[in-house]
């Protein structure tokens, strides 16, 4: 079972802020809404490149291991996958497109799949929507992150 969700938001900041927001593995904290624990091996974001994250379901801290699969700097483009509790799996495919002077469109295509059958149901039930918020929640935060820091490179460009 998959859900399918592409949320997207113009950002009022240039492409290149965004991307080296999102090509920071170290600061990710700062958007999702999870605690990361471990990067290997640190440094920019690169194919292969693990991290380990808490979250708390019911209270209880849960590991996640997100793996980012892609990048593409010349198209802005990364691919990372999620391993989440319950068997749940979150691939993520994020684009920044420049428009016009310092603004871009950025979106996170997102593919939830749930382990198969009655349990995998269930699962979806409970946990499809809260998933869906946290995607819509990082996109919100990115967004506000590299319109403050678009605000700041662009006043520090004049004198």
């Amino acid at each position: 079972m998959t859900v399918v969700a592409c949320p997207a938001a113009i950002v009022t900041a240039d492409v290149h802020v965004v991307w080296a927001l999102l090509m920071d593995p170290s600061s990710y904290h700062r958007w999702w809404t999870l605690q990361t624990t471990n990067i290997r091996p640190s440094g920019r974001a690169r194919p292969g490149q693990q991290l380990t994250a808490r979250m708390p379901i019911a209270g209880i801290g849960r590991d996640i291991l997100t793996i980012i699969e892609m990048v593409d700097d010349t198209q802005y483009q990364m691919e990372v996958r999620m391993l989440l509790p319950l068997g749940i799996t979150l691939r993520a495919h994020i684009v920044c497109v420049p428009l016009e002077r310092r603004t871009c469109r950025v979106q996170i295509g997102s593919d939830l799949r749930f382990p198969p059958g009655l349990r995998g149901r269930c699962i979806e039930r409970l946990a499809a929507k809260r998933c869906l918020r946290h995607i819509d929640t990082a996109l919100s935060q990115i967004k506000g992150l590299a319109e403050c820091a678009g605000r700041v490179v662009s006043q520090s460009s004049f004198p």
